[in-house]
C-alpha cells in the first residue's frame, strides 16, 4: 500500500507514478467494492477486508442534510480547533473547510464507533484505506485528515516505515480552500489522497458555484441521487426531479464557475474577488473516461481538467451526464488498463514534437479530451505544466542566488573578526563609521538582506514548494543571517537617530523579515535544543541583544535622574530583567566575544549600572549584588580565555 514517502512530488511524472501504482495494486477496484457494500448499509460506515486489505467505507446519504444546510454564503468555516490544529497556511492562517461536510464528519465521529474502530485498526494494521462515493468520499477524506493530524507519533511511524492511511474517493466534492491544500502539501500528505473523477460528474465541481445559485437544484438532485442509489442505478427519466431546462441551467452554471476557477489559477492579474469560489483541490486526481484515465497532482492542472472535461455540457447537456456519478464501477473495469497508453492516443502529434508535448497530448486524450497540436487545451495545459514545475525551477534559482551572496557573508564575518581584533565589536564600529570597511559592510548588509526579502516574497506568493522554507538548510541559514546581520541593522537604526523619532528598535524599528524568519524557525522545531558549549559562541544567539542594550541604557539614564519612587522601582525591574537575560546568556555561553570587550557599549553600560546601584540601594540588595559579582567574574574569565 502507498505511503507518502513512496509518492513523488505533485507533477505530471509523479502523478503518472501514482497512476501506475493504482493500476498495479487494484486498490480502486477494491475501494469501489467497499463503497458498494457501504451504500447498501444503513450505518454511516462499514469496515471490511478485501484481499487482506482493511477498508473503511462511508455512506454519503448520512450527511446530505448537513451538506445542504450551511450557515454562510460560501458554506465554509475555519479549522481552528483541536481536531485539525495544524491545518494552517504558510502565514499561520487556519484552513477553511466546507461547513456541511465538516459537520457531517463530526456527526459520524461523535455518534458512532468510528473513532474507536480507527484507533484499533491504526494500531494493528500495516495501513488502512478509507474510501467513499460522493459525499461519503468527503467524510472519508476528512477522516483521513483527522487520522493524520491527530496521530501524535506520526513522524515516528514514518521513521519506522509504518504506513499512513490512504484515501480513495469517487466523485467527491471539494473539501476546503487553498490554505487547506497548502497545509496538506506542507505536511507531505498529498500522496495519501486519490480522488477519482468521471468526465461529466457534477459533484466534484459543484462547490465552484455560489451556494445561493445551486442550493435549490441540489436540494432536488441529492436526495434523488441517494434514494437507494436510484434502485441500483436504474435511472427513470420520468422521475427525474428537475425539468430538462432546469438541469441544463444547473450544469451550465457549474461549468461557468468552474471556468472562472480555472482561469483565476493561471491568470494572476484577475482580482481575487472575481474568482468567487474559495474552494481548491488537494491531493492527487485521477480523471476517467471511456478511453482510459490520467492522473494529476498539480492543483492548477486539476482545476484546468475540471473545466476542460466538463466543456461538453455547454454544447450538448444530457441527463445521462447525471448517471456518470453512479458508474465509477463500470469505468474502473477498463480505464486503468488504458492509463496514458491507449494505442491511438497522441495521434496528430508528429515524431518531431517534443516528448513533453506528446506526453501532455496523451494525458489529455486519455482523460477524454480531443485535442490537436497548438489548440487552446494543449497550449493551456502546456502552460499549466510549466506552472506546476515553476516551484522547482524557482528553488533552483534560490540556490544560485544564495551562492552569489556568500562573498558578502564572508566579508561581514571578516569585518566582525577584524573589529574584535582592534578591541571594539562590529556593532559599535558600524554604529560610528569612519573607515572604508564600515561602509563596505553596509553594502554587504543590504545585499544579503535583499536576498532574504526576495526569498520571503517568493514563499508568500507560493512560488516555492510549500515546505521549502522549513527545510533545515534554509532554517539554519536564516538563523545565521539574523545573528550575523541584524546587529548591523540595529546599529544603523540608532546611528541614524530613528529611535528619537519612532521609538526603540524592538517595538518600532525591527524589520518584518526578521519576524518572519523567526516565526519560520519556531514552526520548523529546529534550533530549539540547548547546546552545551564550553566556550563563547561565534555569534550571540539573541540577534536583538544590542537593541536590548540600547533600551537598558535609557533605563539607567532614567534611574540617574528620576525622583519618583514608583518610576524608579519600575525601571529597576526592567533592568533586572535584562540582567537576568544576560546572566542566562553567559551561563549558556550564548554570547560572542564582541559583547565582552572593554570598549564596547555593553561593558560601558555594565560599569555605569554597577556604579549607580549602590546609590539607589544602601546597603545593596545582597542577592542581586552576589549575582552581579558572579557575572562580572565569569565575564572576565571568558574574555581572557577567548582573547588571551
Amino acid at each position: 500500500m502507498a505511503t507518502s514517502d513512496d509518492l513523488p512530488d505533485a507533477q505530471f511524472d509523479g502523478s503518472f507514478s501514482l497512476g501506475k501504482y493504482l493500476e498495479s495494486s487494484g486498490v480502486p477496484t477494491m475501494a469501489w467494492e467497499a463503497c458498494t457494500r457501504a451504500q447498501k448499509s444503513e450505518n454511516p460506515f462499514i469496515t471490511c477486508e478485501i484481499e487482506d486489505v482493511p477498508f473503511f467505507a462511508f455512506n454519503g446519504s448520512e450527511i446530505v442534510h448537513q451538506f445542504l444546510n450551511v450557515g454562510t454564503e460560501e458554506g465554509i468555516v475555519n479549522t481552528d480547533t483541536d481536531l485539525f490544529k495544524c491545518l494552517r497556511d504558510n502565514n499561520g492562517e487556519p484552513a477553511l473547510i466546507h461547513q456541511g461536510l465538516l459537520n457531517g464528519f463530526l456527526n459520524v465521529l461523535n455518534n458512532s464507533d468510528l473513532k474507536k474502530e480507527l484507533e484499533i485498526y491504526g494500531r494493528k494494521a500495516e495501513g488502512i484505506i478509507l474510501t467513499g462515493h460522493g459525499l461519503g468520499g468527503a467524510v472519508a477524506a476528512l477522516a483521513t485528515l483527522w487520522m493524520l493530524v491527530n496521530s501524535n507519533d506520526n513522524k515516528n511511524r514514518r521513521r519506522k516505515n509504518k504506513k499512513l492511511p490512504f484515501c480513495v474517493t469517487f466523485g467527491c466534492p471539494l473539501l476546503g480552500d487553498q490554505r487547506l491544500a497548502q497545509a496538506v502539501s506542507r505536511e507531505k500528505w498529498c500522496g495519501q489522497f486519490c480522488h477519482i473523477v468521471s468526465k461529466h460528474d457534477f459533484l466534484p465541481r459543484v462547490l465552484f458555484a455560489p451556494h445561493q445559485s445551486i442550493n435549490l437544484p441540489l436540494r432536488a438532485l441529492l436526495p434523488y441521487l441517494y434514494s437507494s442509489r436510484l434502485a441500483h442505478h436504474n435511472h427513470n427519466h420520468n422521475h427525474f426531479p428537475l425539468s430538462y431546462e432546469q438541469y441544463c441551467n444547473f450544469l451550465r452554471d457549474v461549468l461557468h464557475h468552474t471556468r472562472i476557477a480555472a482561469k483565476f489559477c493561471t491568470d494572476k492579474s484577475q482580482p481575487v474577488e472575481s474568482r468567487q469560489s474559495p474552494y481548491w483541490p488537494l491531493g492527487y486526481y485521477f480523471f476517467t473516461s471511456e478511453k482510459g484515465g490520467a492522473c494529476y497532482g498539480s492543483s492548477v492542472a486539476v482545476l484546468q481538467m475540471m473545466y476542460f472535461t466538463l466543456q461538453d455540457v455547454e454544447l450538448c447537456p444530457s441527463s445521462e451526464f447525471f448517471m456518470e456519478h453512479l458508474k465509477y464501477g463500470k469505468a474502473l473495469q477498463h480505464n486503468f488498463r488504458n492509463l496514458y497508453s491507449v494505442g491511438d492516443l497522441g495521434r496528430g502529434f508528429t515524431d518531431a514534437e517534443r516528448p513533453y508535448d506528446l506526453g501532455i497530448a496523451i494525458a489529455l486524450e486519455a482523460a477524454g479530451l480531443e485535442i490537436q497540436p497548438g489548440d487552446e487545451k494543449h497550449k493551456l495545459m502546456m502552460d499549466t505544466g510549466r506552472i506546476g514545475f515553476s516551484p522547482s525551477l524557482n528553488s533552483a534559482k534560490v540556490f544560485i542566488q544564495s551562492a552569489k551572496i556568500q562573498g558578502a557573508r564572508v566579508e561581514i564575518e571578516w569585518y566582525k573578526t577584524s573589529c574584535e581584533g582592534e578591541g571594539l565589536g562590529y556593532y559599535d564600529s558600524f554604529k560610528n563609521p569612519n573607515r572604508a570597511k564600515d561602509f563596505r559592510a553596509n553594502i554587504d548588509r543590504l545585499k544579503i538582506s535583499r536576498f532574504w526579502d526576495d526569498f520571503i516574497q517568493m514563499v508568500e506568493m507560493n512560488k516555492l514548494p510549500d515546505d521549502f522554507h522549513l527545510q533545515p538548510k534554509w532554517v539554519y541559514a536564516a538563523v545565521y543571517y539574523r545573528q550575523l546581520v541584524e546587529p548591523l541593522d540595529i546599529a544603523y537604526y540608532y546611528r541614524s537617530g530613528k529611535h528619537l523619532k519612532l521609538g526603540h528598535y524592538l517595538q518600532h524599528g525591527r524589520h518584518q523579515r526578521y519576524k518572519t524568519l523567526e516565526k519560520w524557525q519556531n514552526e520548523s522545531n529546529l534550533c530549539g535544543e540547548k547546546v552545551n558549549r564550553t566556550k563563547l559562541a561565534v555569534l550571540t544567539q539573541d540577534s536583538c541583544f544590542w537593541a536590548r542594550v540600547e533600551e537598558a541604557k535609557d533605563w539607567v539614564e532614567c534611574l540617574k535622574q528620576e525622583k519618583n519612587r514608583s518610576v524608579i522601582v519600575e525601571k529597576i525591574k526592567m533592568v533586572q530583567g535584562f540582567v537576568n537575560h544576560v546572566d542566562k546568556l553567559i551561563k549558556d555561553r550564548d554570547i560572542s566575544l564582541d559583547i565582552l570587550l572593554e570598549r564596547g557599549s555593553f561593558m560601558k553600560w555594565w560599569r555605569e549600572y554597577r556604579n549607580i546601584w549602590s546609590n539607589i540601594f544602601s546597603p545593596p540588595l545582597h542577592s542581586h549584588q552576589m549575582q552581579m559579582e558572579a557575572m562580572e567574574s565569569e565575564m572576565r574569565r571568558l574574555c581572557t580565555v577567548s582573547n588571551p
